[in-house]
């Protein structure tokens, strides 16, 4: 966990550095025992115009997936332990079925049905 913690302020320092939005990607699946994870990835354009990603968080999510439950990780990570709701370019997710309701779920729930859709 001392590792965890070093590292999450490692990425917490780089990304505060970032001068550009970032966009976020998040991966859901489950493991042969039936638990559920959630990944996020954060992306970004450096000084030099590089893309760069960086891991976020990798947050095991107790029962099924639905939109609320990876909704509030999501806002977990990103905003309260990363405060990074204002970096937000965007977020990208594939076609599960229940990311359609969390991408909603975020949206309502946080920003106040402010987010423009693409």
């Amino acid at each position: 966990m001392e590792k965890y913690n070093h590292m999450s302020g490692e990425v917490l320092r780089i990304l505060n550095s970032v001068e550009s939005k970032l966009s976020f990607t998040t991966e859901t699946w489950s493991d042969r025992h039936g638990r559920g994870f959630l990944g996020i990835t954060a992306h970004f354009m450096s000084k030099d115009w590089e893309i760069k990603s960086i891991t976020l968080d990798f947050i095991e999510i107790p029962g099924s997936h639905t939109a609320e439950r990876l909704a509030s990780a999501f806002a977990q990570s990103v905003f309260e332990k990363f405060q990074l709701q204002d970096k937000i370019l965007g977020i990208t997710v594939d076609n599960h079925s229940v990311n359609a309701a969390l991408l909603q779920n975020i949206e309502t729930t946080f920003f106040g049905n402010e987010l423009q859709k693409h």
